[in-house]
């Protein structure tokens, strides 16, 4: 989960993801202070973990 997952790899990633989060989402996010609290950096990194988990 270092890089969004690609549709064109994993054709059904989103049946089983409702809203995908990865590394690369969460710098970008951090570089451009989009994160307002601590918690939401938290919940952005706990749902990477469970997509992980949702989906392997």
């Amino acid at each position: 989960f270092e890089k969004p997952v690609s549709v064109a790899v994993i054709p059904d990633y989103m049946q089983y993801v409702q809203t995908p989060m990865d590394l690369q989402t969460v710098e970008r996010k951090i570089k451009n202070v989009q994160y307002a609290t601590p918690e939401d950096f938290e919940y952005d990194m706990i749902l990477m973990f469970q997509n992980c988990i949702t989906y392997n």
